[in-house]
């Protein structure tokens, strides 16, 4: 019943929210709806409650990816549960290449959720690694990896997407707005991207290294 309720929500959300791109992505009418939509499926697979074809999210993340919607929602559909994390509801696709996983693990880029290192001693802590040519061939296998992000406070959705070795972020801003609304991931999504980071700037470097 919660999730026929759910799914009632959603199209009455996806009425009100269609086409209103003039409502700011911080509008308390937004929130509202979206958070009574997001809230309850905490804990539960996206896929068995239909989360991406919830008119109000599907209407949402369309544009905010463009051409890339298909492959990212691919990936975050290997996702097998909707989280939280304060303000912050999230999930993330299961997929990461052992090479770069282990890569992670042995820098300390994979650690708790609870904790993530500063960005700052990880680059460091990965350019420390004895072969660069093999630092860069493990960033490129890099398994495709996406994370989805949706800020209560601000009604932001945003997307990690991490591809062919890179990463970056996509997220909502306010339509005609001079600021940027700069997205807070998860501990969890937040040490992936930075794994990525990592392993991209070093591979990078590696292979500008003048060969003696």
């Amino acid at each position: 019943m919660r999730i026929l309720r759910n799914l009632a929500l959603a199209g009455l959300a996806g009425v009100l929210l269609s086409g209103c791109m003039s409502l700011l992505l911080g509008s308390r009418l937004e929130r509202q709806l979206m958070a009574s939509l997001i809230a309850p499926l905490v804990g539960q697979d996206p896929n068995a409650v239909g989360f991406f074809e919830i008119p109000a999210i599907h209407q949402r993340l369309e544009p905010l990816l463009g051409e890339r919607y298909e492959p990212a929602v691919r990936l975050l559909k290997t996702a097998n549960q909707i989280q939280s994390e304060g303000v912050l509801y999230y999930l993330m696709s299961r997929h990461v290449a052992a090479p770069a996983q282990e890569l992670a693990q042995r820098t300390g880029l994979a650690g708790a959720a609870s904790e993530v290192a500063a960005q700052a001693e990880r680059v460091e802590a990965v350019r420390e690694m004895a072969d660069p040519q093999a630092l860069a061939a493990a960033a490129q296998q890099l398994q495709e990896q996406a994370g989805l992000v949706w800020n209560a406070t601000t009604n932001q959705f945003a997307v990690v997407l991490i591809e062919r070795g890179k990463a970056e972020i996509l997220a909502e801003q306010v339509e005609g707005g001079s600021n940027a609304v700069t997205p807070v991931l998860p501990a969890p999504l937040q040490a992936a991207y930075d794994a990525a980071r990592a392993l991209e700037q070093a591979s990078q470097e590696a292979l500008t290294v003048p060969v003696e």
